[in-house]
């Protein structure tokens, strides 16, 4: 019998099982640890750009609604007018039916042509949406004002700040992947004009600015009536990770003030800006940290400057591995308010909460998934994931999803030992299950299959990806 563990030969009696819902749920309880609430119970209003519903722009839902209603957006990629620049100034939640892979907002924005994806000015839910291709300065691919929620989104891609925080207010930031956005001031997630967000549970990462890449805090000075009026910005960073960011001028991972092209961070007309980090792995830890001579960084506990390990972050898979130091480091009473992470998972699994949007699952994650129809309409699948070496020794796996279900015997019959001991590989038949490749060193999986009938699958879909004895 071969196993997927070098030196080690037993069979446990146990199977351990991750599932990557695509019919999630989001759960929001209403806690007292960040203030959360939900609106007043009210009406539910549909959006589908295709498909039978109440609105088929997105727009046109919010402005029907009233406070206390919910928004459901159907599976799709939303563009053009009443789909991007979308204002919401009332108190509702607008969420996607089945979480930001499948609803995309993609805002098209190019020089000369300008746009942003939602700007929130009253006290709602943002939540499950992908927003890509903003384009502009002197906003984000979000703004986030008042008390506004902005939940397990990706928001990616965009050649502007990914959230914009602005005007006094508690905004909350949670579960989100903020990456590959470039913007002058707050690559990330910018905070100006008294915001202070608390940003929980984040990944931000390979973002560019001039100031700030990955967070920028800057506080400014008013006059209002002859008066001069200070708003102080002081975003809080509880179980993230700030990595792999950039800035030109100062603060690659975080800025506290502004700056000069010198180099040279500063408060606008010496007004202190301040951030709070805890439990979160920043890169290159308090030192990396940039601030002016006003400014403050609180540094509090559990915090760590160590390598993530993403499992492909230059393919923008953020998920980490088993054997990453965000793995069981996190709060978990700062993410009370949440039971799933960004793939709709469960958010605690083991002793306390991992740091960074995706949580690790018990044995084996799925972090990506592809299917495709192909020319004689049978489906194609690949799917990816991480899995714990030291926990699946001598157990078949098991992949199902709708109703289409393969075991792998782990025996000499399918797979085979590569030479240098680290990666066993199995090859199937021309139909179902064609080929799996497990490198035990990182921890990781990749699955094939073809020639699937598409009869058996019916979208979205439930994927779950099992070790045990079969």
């Amino acid at each position: 019998m071969m196993i997927l563990q070098k030196g080690i030969f037993k069979r446990e009696k146990k199977a351990m099982i991750c599932k990557q819902d695509t019919l999630r749920q989001w759960f929001v309880a209403g806690m007292l640890v960040m203030g959360l609430g939900v609106c007043c119970a009210g009406k539910t209003i549909t959006v589908d750009d295709f498909g039978a519903a109440n609105y088929n722009r997105i727009q046109y839902a919010i402005d029907q609604a009233a406070d206390g209603d919910e928004i459901v957006v159907m599976d799709g990629t939303y563009r053009g007018a009443g789909n991007r620049d979308l204002i919401v100034s009332k108190k509702i939640t607008l969420r996607s039916q089945n979480g930001p892979e499948y609803t995309i907002i993609d805002c098209q924005g190019k020089a000369g042509d300008e746009h942003f994806g939602i700007h929130c000015t009253a006290s709602a839910t943002l939540q499950g949406f992908s927003i890509r291709n903003a384009y502009g300065n002197g906003y984000g691919a979000v703004m986030a004002g008042a008390d506004c929620t902005v939940a397990n989104c990706i928001i990616t891609d965009n050649t502007t700040s990914g959230i914009w925080c602005e005007t006094e207010g508690s905004v909350t930031i949670v579960n989100c992947l903020i990456a590959r956005n470039a913007s002058e001031l707050g690559g990330g997630i910018f905070c100006t004009g008294g915001a202070q967000p608390r940003i929980v549970n984040c990944t931000i990462a390979g973002n560019m600015a001039n100031y700030g890449g990955g967070v920028l805090a800057q506080s400014v000075t008013a006059y209002e009536e002859e008066e001069e009026i200070t708003y102080t910005s002081h975003p809080i960073l509880i179980n993230s990770i700030i990595r792999d960011n950039l800035a030109l001028y100062g603060g690659s991972q975080i800025g506290v003030g502004y700056g000069d092209e010198a180099g040279e961070l500063f408060s606008t007309i010496g007004v202190a800006a301040e951030i709070t980090v805890l439990y979160s792995n920043v890169q290159g830890g308090s030192a990396g940290i940039y601030k002016d001579p006003n400014s403050t960084v609180n540094w509090g506990d559990g915090n760590i400057n160590s390598d993530p390990q993403f499992v492909d972050k230059y393919n923008g898979d953020y998920h980490i591995l088993y054997a990453s130091p965000c793995r069981d480091t996190g709060f978990s009473l700062a993410a009370a308010e949440y039971d799933t992470d960004l793939d709709g998972n469960p958010r605690k699994v083991g002793n306390t909460v991992d740091m960074g949007a995706y949580e690790i699952q018990d044995i084996v994650t799925v972090t990506r998934m592809a299917m495709l129809i192909n020319n004689k309409g049978q489906l194609n699948f690949a799917l990816k994931g991480t899995f714990d070496t030291e926990s699946i020794s001598g157990l078949d796996v098991k992949v199902r999803f709708g109703n289409f279900e393969q075991v792998l015997k782990i025996d000499a019959s399918r797979f085979t030992i590569k030479s240098d001991g680290d990666h066993y590989v199995y090859k199937g038949a021309k139909g179902g299950i064609t080929s799996a490749k497990f490198t035990l060193s990182k921890g990781v999986f990749l699955i094939e299959g073809k020639n699937i009938a598409a009869s058996l699958i019916k979208f979205p879909v439930k994927v779950e990806v099992a070790f045990g004895d079969y």
